[in-house]
């Protein structure tokens, strides 16, 4: 398998090489792209950044600089336009577009869209592989469960799926599947559907942007678009908005837990940290951040802090902000 990913690095920085001789004129940088996530492709050295503007980018972050810029004229995705990127075993890296799914896995691409599989739509907003190897699809059409050969659709036609459009998925610790929609919280226990919304539930908004699962105390931290942070303990639903804490804004984008399990939390309006000492904010002004409008946030091993922004990447290493 490391092999593998040694190949389909050297692969990529061949690519990348060969573009930059005939492109002299071209720097490898995502200043001023709306970055959407980042994964890590060979160890805690090189990365793929995904960019709804630039496609797929690599960078060393031992060395501090862009490899380049993956041209579709050298890799066969569909799109520039990355919508998320995923890696759950070490040999294979799914590339979520606008043009369909791509799975890389052995040097090999293949590109699933809706002329050439059961795919209700192209746009694909997010992927998940379970423990038992289930593909769990979320496009605009509703969500796609793949199992070996067996495809199955799950839309408001034929189920109880809040929204057919789904912006994230995610599998719980015991295997249920949990859909962030724009019209709820879904979650299917592999047989039936349940619906967490405004009306039965202490969400403060239905649109959902993600959820997040905290094994520490076995919680759930949702994110929404108008009515900020909910952290849900069992059946409480405790809601952080601009009224009642430092939240810098009710739309909550992006979460994910530290090394330390310290919470970290983007908005459109800056990055928030929640640890022992309280909240602290970062911004353009107070911080070298890009862009106050946070897209996605990645934390690797080495708890550096991988910041996705509508204007570039910045690297939070210790305390320090790189971009």
């Amino acid at each position: 398998m490391k092999r593998n990913f040694v190949a389909f690095a050297l692969i990529f920085i061949l690519s990348f090489v060969a573009f930059s001789q005939q492109n002299p004129q071209f720097r490898f940088y995502f200043n001023g792209n709306d970055v959407t996530s980042v994964v890590p492709v060979f160890g805690n050295s090189i990365f793929l950044i995904g960019s709804r503007e630039a496609g797929l980018g690599v960078y060393n972050f031992d060395s501090l600089k862009y490899i380049g810029l993956i041209q579709k004229i050298y890799v066969p995705i569909p799109s520039h336009n990355i919508r998320a990127l995923r890696k759950y075993s070490n040999d294979t890296l799914w590339i979520c577009t606008d043009r369909g799914l791509v799975r890389l896995r052995s040097n090999q691409f293949v590109v699933y869209n809706s002329q050439n599989s059961p795919l209700p739509s192209d746009i694909i907003n997010d992927i998940y592989v379970d423990a038992v190897g289930i593909w769990w699809i979320a496009t605009n059409k509703g969500l796609v469960m793949k199992s070996d050969t067996n495809w199955v659709v799950f839309n408001r036609l034929n189920s109880g799926i809040p929204d057919d459009y789904v912006n994230t998925v995610k599998v719980d610790p015991i295997g249920n599947v949990w859909v962030a929609t724009p019209n709820g919280l879904g979650m299917y226990d592999r047989t039936d559907w349940y619906v967490f919304d405004t009306n039965n539930s202490g969400l403060p908004d239905n649109f959902i942007t993600f959820i997040e699962f905290d094994n520490f105390n076995n919680s759930k931290w949702v994110g929404t678009l108008h009515g900020g942070l909910v952290h849900w303990i069992g059946n409480n639903f405790n809601v952080y908005d601009t009224s009642n804490s430092m939240l810098p804004s009710n739309a909550v984008t992006a979460f994910a837990f530290d090394t330390s399990h310290n919470k970290w939390v983007g908005t459109n309006n800056g990055l928030v940290l929640i640890d022992q000492m309280g909240w602290t904010i970062f911004n353009t002004t107070n911080s070298g951040l890009s862009d106050n409008h946070i897209n996605s946030i990645f934390i690797d091993s080495l708890n550096r802090k991988f910041i996705s922004t509508r204007n570039k990447l910045t690297l939070i290493s210790d305390t320090n902000f790189l971009s």
